[in-house]
């Protein structure tokens, strides 16, 4: 994957970013199972990095404006958006797709997985339980879909 896709800085960039995140997600819940998992490699013929959490959900309003402007669920501690950005930009760079699968909270399973497929189609996807709770339609082109 750094040999052909991405540099393996940019790689440990948003690795870091989004182990930071699902951490932050756990520690800030109620959830008993507290557990990341990271998944890296191909998958549907295209590189992608996963990772998974039993953290919190993201709120509707931090999912819409991810990657356009520094946003953190967390500011109480310390948190100021910028991974999020950083990780947009190394996704433009390299046209990745962004995927959001979200799972009804279980105090068994993972809340939600963050996948980036460099996949050269720079797309926002976001496959969700409550898609009818997200705005119909987006200025960004994001998907919706109901999972």
């Amino acid at each position: 994957m750094v040999e052909n896709i991405i540099s393996q800085l940019k790689l440990e960039a948003i690795i870091v970013d989004l182990i930071q995140n699902a951490i932050i997600a756990i520690e800030s819940g109620q959830n008993p199972f507290r557990s990341v998992l990271v998944a890296l490699g191909i998958a549907s013929e295209h590189y992608e990095l996963t990772v998974f959490d039993s953290g919190v959900k993201f709120s509707i309003d931090t999912i819409m404006r991810l990657g356009v402007q520094r946003i953190t669920t967390h500011a109480d501690e310390g948190g100021v958006g910028i991974g999020f950005m950083s990780t947009f930009e190394i996704m433009r760079e390299h046209d990745a797709s962004f995927i959001i699968k979200e799972n009804p909270v279980s105090d068994s399973d993972f809340t939600k997985s963050i996948t980036i497929r460099f996949d050269g189609m720079g797309r926002f996807i976001i496959k969700t339980y409550r898609d009818n709770k997200f705005p119909k339609h987006s200025k960004r082109g994001i998907e919706i879909i109901n999972a």
